[in-house]
């Protein structure tokens, strides 16, 4: 087997990430994933920045919620980076709940 060279993999699809990572040894898929988490820019839309605040009745809805705020502490450590828009804070600037709005819109401070 190949072994897995991260610079190879790099400049595949997103899928071809899953497929390398996949056939790697267990070492090699966790080197991998650091690396992948290194240089990964992530953009969450306004559903995404909602969901914590969302009724936590439904399972669904708080495995979102959980892998979204999994998400929030990777950008805190600077394991990613999180990518804001204008239209994100358009989408924002129209939430009714001023205490959501806040919230949200504090995070815009981490992509500058």
């Amino acid at each position: 087997m190949r072994s897995l060279d991260p610079l190879f993999c790099e400049q595949r699809e997103a899928v071809t990430w899953n497929i390398c990572i996949t056939l790697a040894t267990p070492q090699q898929s966790k080197s991998a994933f650091y690396y992948i988490l290194q240089s990964m820019k992530v953009y969450l839309d306004n559903c995404c920045f909602n969901r914590p605040f969302d009724s936590q009745t439904e399972q669904i809805i708080i495995l979102e919620t959980l892998a979204k705020l999994y998400i929030q502490k990777l950008v805190l450590n600077n394991k990613i980076d999180l990518v804001w828009s204008y239209i994100l804070e358009y989408e924002n600037s129209q939430n009714i709940l001023e205490s959501k709005k806040d919230a949200i819109a504090k995070w815009k401070a981490l992509d500058e």
